[in-house]
């Protein structure tokens, strides 16, 4: 093949029919044997793991799997702006919107998947003399801040242990420091762990920019001027000694923290044991600069109190330009919110269902911007009694969440009828949310009003 080997693909049968190595979790081992050659590679039946091993520990087999196929299989392409990922898998046993469980239950919609972390063959290093290792990065998708999932840290302290950074790379990435960055990182911490972490942005220079979430003296320190063009002042860079190649950054006070975090939210306050701290990246002596890698650096705190073990859960990241929320730029936007296909069905008709319910189909229009379009919908229903509008003889109930839309419609089905003898309406608001994740709040998202016909 000359020159094109990189064409030439070899299949790999998981199942092991035939195959080099017998398949299964030997896989990497063909698959060494093919990138020796330069060759390229065609996988044929990775549903392996989930025909044939414990379904109960699905996720555990898959990222074994995978983990030992990574050292043989190239990085995808670095990552531009925008970077947002909640570490949602397309599944999981919660949904969660901005910190608050909105649905519980195990559901699946394969639309609803995050970017995943670029290093999942081996994201961290140990190394026996460190004071603080981590030894596991697993997607927990019974905890989330957005969507369905965080990226739980876990690790160990070792006393007398160097306070050496550790490191757990997630993405690779390719963003210049030229420009401000505006970036917000939401995290779940142990109470009184001991652990100190970071979110830390390299470059092919080994000049690390560290964002820490935690600086106390930030309100204090922080400049009001604001960067012309981004309403929004840089983050202020706390002074390191001379030595240190490092850069470290205080996130931004408020109020600009609480007027970023009510944008991106639509006017929710921090939710539960879910922080989000907000930085503007701008550092003149990195104008020229770029970043290759984000990652978590985590070192012991300056208080002596380890607890042996401990976990940190990262929520949410984003890598923004800042311009996005800018009050310059026109919010994306729903209209023409209306339904068709209504189907009613009577509980007489199916002795399994105890109400009368209504099943309809929703359908929008979206008028995006170009700088932050609509990446999905929430839809949310309540229940209106009396006429709408009628107060104060009506009465509704609060909004119920109902799912996601990735296209513009969305099936509603089997709403529960639950006063066949009143006037009874369902109120419906479709919710915006953009790539940034900026979202009006439910109540300020476009409406449609179903009246229903007992």
């Amino acid at each position: 093949a000359g020159g094109r080997r990189g064409e030439v693909y070899v299949g790999i049968d998981v199942f092991g029919r035939g195959c080099f190595g017998g398949g299964g979790y030997n896989s990497d081992k063909a698959l060494q044997v093919i990138s020796r050659q330069r060759l390229s590679a065609a996988l044929f039946a990775p549903g392996w793991v989930f025909e044939t091993q414990d379904k109960a520990h699905f996720f555990q087999n898959q990222d074994k799997f995978w983990t030992l196929l990574s050292p043989y299989c190239p990085l995808s392409a670095p990552l531009p702006l925008p970077i947002v990922s909640s570490f949602g898998r397309g599944c999981g046993n919660v949904v969660a919107i901005d910190g608050k469980v909105v649905f519980e239950g195990a559901w699946t919609n394969l639309s609803a998947q995050d970017l995943q972390p670029s290093f999942n063959g081996k994201p961290t290093d140990f190394d026996p003399q460190r004071a603080i290792n981590v030894n596991g990065v697993t997607v927990n998708i019974s905890s989330a801040f957005n969507n369905g999932a965080s990226l739980k840290l876990q690790g160990r302290f070792r006393k007398g242990g160097s306070t050496k950074l550790a490191v757990v790379r997630l993405f690779k990435v390719d963003v210049s420091l030229g420009d401000p960055l505006l970036v917000a990182y939401t995290f779940s911490e142990d109470k009184g762990s001991g652990v100190r972490h970071y979110l830390q942005l390299k470059t092919p220079k080994k000049t690390v920019v560290l964002l820490d979430p935690n600086a106390a003296h930030a309100a204090a320190q922080t400049s009001s001027e604001l960067l012309p063009g981004y309403s929004l002042p840089r983050s202020h860079e706390v002074p390191l000694p001379s030595w240190c190649t490092h850069h470290l950054l205080a996130p931004l006070p408020e109020p600009h923290g609480r007027e970023l975090h009510r944008l991106f939210t639509g006017g929710g306050e921090q939710a539960g044991a879910w922080r989000t701290s907000y930085f503007l990246v701008q550092c003149e002596a990195l104008s020229d600069a770029w970043v290759e890698e984000v990652s978590i650096a985590l070192c012991p705190d300056a208080s002596g109190n380890h607890k042996p073990l401990f976990g940190l859960d990262i929520g949410e990241l984003k890598i923004l330009d800042p311009r996005c929320v800018s009050s310059e730029i026109r919010t994306s936007t729903i209209t023409n919110v209306h339904c068709c296909d209504v189907q009613y069905q009577r509980c007489h008709q199916h002795p399994r269902c105890p109400n009368d319910t209504v099943s309809l189909t929703l359908r929008w229009l979206a008028i995006d911007n170009a700088t932050d379009p609509v990446e999905h919908c929430n839809v949310y229903s309540s229940c209106i009694l009396g006429k709408p509008g009628d107060s104060p003889s009506s009465w509704q109930s609060d909004y119920v969440y109902l799912g996601r839309a990735h296209t513009s419609c969305f099936r509603v089905i089997g709403l529960d009828l639950l006063d066949k003898d009143s006037n009874f309406s369902f109120e419906f608001r479709v919710q915006p949310v953009t790539v940034a994740r900026r979202k009006p709040s439910v109540e300020d998202s476009p409406c449609l009003v179903v009246e229903v016909t007992p």
